[in-house]
């Protein structure tokens, strides 16, 4: 099958059901899952190497709230930026507070935005959610970390992996690998799942059928 939409967004859960990995948040008795039963989201930064279902966690973590949403880009968002979205989160009515503000590689904002966030996590304007590759401890600063939940994800095992190959396989159909392949495909990927899809993906480009 052809498409210009990557593999990785093409397979990416549009549930917890479809989610692969990380059972100590996702699963029933999950951390996560425990927060969502709750009702109400608290602010969390997801920590993990790269490949290991951040985004999508926090994205699936979002969608479990009917609460107004805005992203911030941590490379490129100006600290007006910041300004702007607290004061629509402040604006807003009762209902739709508090506001979720979803902002991948956190470590990279500045201590100034850092105060900003803590300011509005404080009141109860914002809630946080984040994803960072680095140790939370070491690049945020210690108040705006006691705001916030830290879950831990880990590399991704090879029986996770496989299941993503299976899922590949039943909806585009069987991969040109031998079963020797496919193992030391998982076994190259070390956990990373984007670095598997994307392998796979070269695969369906150079296979024209699938």
């Amino acid at each position: 099958m052809n498409t210009t939409t990557p593999l990785a967004e093409r397979l990416r859960p549009r549930s917890f059901d479809d989610y692969v990995g990380q059972q100590h948040l996702v699963g029933n008795d999950g951390s996560l899952q425990k927060l969502i039963k709750r009702g109400r989201p608290t602010s969390i930064v997801f920590w993990g190497p790269p490949g290991c279902g951040k985004t999508t966690l926090a994205k699936l973590y979002i969608k479990s709230f009917t609460l107004p949403v805005e992203t911030i880009h941590a490379t490129t968002s100006a600290t007006a930026d910041f300004r702007r979205i607290i004061e629509s989160a402040e604006s807003a009515p009762l209902f739709c507070r508090p506001m979720l503000v979803w902002i991948d590689e956190v470590h990279r904002l500045t201590r100034p935005q850092q105060d900003l966030l803590l300011q509005s996590l404080e009141n109860g304007t914002l809630v946080l959610v984040a994803a960072t590759t680095e140790n939370p401890s070491f690049q945020l600063s210690p108040a705006l970390l006691s705001r916030v939940q830290v879950m831990i994800l880990k590399p991704l095992e090879n029986n996770n992996l496989h299941k993503l190959l299976e899922r590949i396989e039943t909806t585009y159909g069987r991969l040109p690998l031998t079963p020797e392949a496919k193992n030391q495909l998982v076994e190259w990927a070390a956990g990373d799942a984007r670095s598997f899809l994307n392998w796979i993906e070269q695969l369906q480009r150079e296979t024209p059928e699938l």
